[in-house]
């Protein structure tokens, strides 16, 4: 069997496409942040720290941290925040999942039952919420499933952040953003 074997060029590596939808493009992190560093890092590239609230949405993150040819990324921070609220007549306890970027609740399985009619419902780990996990996680479980769920907020991981198509790709954002010192807002690895 014929083969060739040739050594690549210093300096003339290879343009990677950055992942993207017919709305968004698909921005890996790789760099370890707490969540409220991830979500103001995402800010600074234009965009926000994705979001699960669409099944589509949810895929494409999963592709995006399975398809990685480095090594597959199995969590990361995605905009949600746990909201307590207590009644003060009945001192009932109330725990919501808000998406900080819009300020819409998440569904769970917790506040709204198993089934929403017409509504997405991302899929939850099957556990208690508490204040002591208030940072929503995403699990990559296999190459197309899920899982979110409460996560410290000072626990670092990667992110993506989804930026809105304009006309021109975030690439220099994204490698800016990848540079940031790790004394000001990331986690050495």
């Amino acid at each position: 069997m014929q083969f060739i074997c040739y050594r690549g060029v210093p300096g003339m590596g290879r343009t990677v496409a950055i992942p993207s939808d017919d709305n968004y493009y698909y921005v890996l992190v790789r760099q370890l942040f707490y969540w409220q560093h991830a979500y103001e890092n995402c800010l600074r590239m234009n965009g926000t720290l994705a979001s699960v609230e669409s099944r589509d949405m949810l895929t494409q993150l999963l592709l995006v941290m399975g398809e990685n040819k480095d090594e597959p990324v199995e969590h990361i921070w995605v905009s949600g925040r746990l909201n307590m609220t207590k009644d003060p007549n009945t001192e009932l306890v109330t725990y919501l999942w808000l998406n900080p970027v819009n300020g819409k609740r998440l569904p769970d399985p917790k506040t709204d039952g198993e089934h929403l009619y017409g509504i997405y419902m991302p899929p939850w780990l099957d556990e208690e919420f508490s204040m002591d996990n208030p940072c929503l996680n995403l699990d990559r479980q296999d190459h197309l499933n899920g899982l979110v769920y409460g996560m410290s907020c000072d626990t670092p991981q990667y992110s993506i952040c989804i930026i809105e198509k304009t006309g021109h790709k975030p690439m220099e954002n994204a490698i800016e953003a990848s540079e940031i010192p790790s004394g000001q807002h990331g986690i050495e690895p």
